[in-house]
């Protein structure tokens, strides 16, 4: 995942792959919708990045890996700075993801402590990978 773009909204950078891959706007809206729902984030729909807590931050990043359903999700240190809440939303995501057919792929400094179906991890120890 990539840092979220200062100048856009939460829901402009949520929706900003849909805008790539050509998607009309209603079916952008209706998804984007379904999307803030899904990871509680109704409320930050048009506050932009600097405004958000560090959580908030990674949950709108989650929900824009999300939103456009891409095969292949590639994520770094899913649980750096989240308390333990948050995580087990990110690995439910992540499990989600992976029964539905998208491949992941998690980078960390640490073992997940939870299992993801279907992932590939790697470790990062001394600048190489194990």
């Amino acid at each position: 995942m990539f840092v979220l773009i200062p100048h856009y909204t939460v829901s402009e950078n949520i929706v900003f792959p849909l805008i790539l891959n050509g998607e009309r706007k209603a079916g952008r809206k209706e998804k984007l919708l379904k999307i803030l729902t899904e990871f509680s984030l109704l409320k930050q729909a048009g506050e932009y990045p600097d405004s958000l807590t560090r959580v908030e931050n990674t949950m709108v990043q989650f929900a824009r890996a999300s939103i456009a359903n891409q095969p292949l999700l590639i994520i770094d240190e899913p649980a750096a700075g989240l308390d333990a809440n948050t995580y087990l939303r990110i690995v439910e995501f992540l499990k989600k993801a992976a029964v539905s057919g998208r491949s992941t792929v998690i980078l960390s400094s640490e073992r997940p402590q939870y299992e993801i179906p279907g992932s590939s991890f790697y470790q990062l120890e001394n600048g190489k990978i194990k």
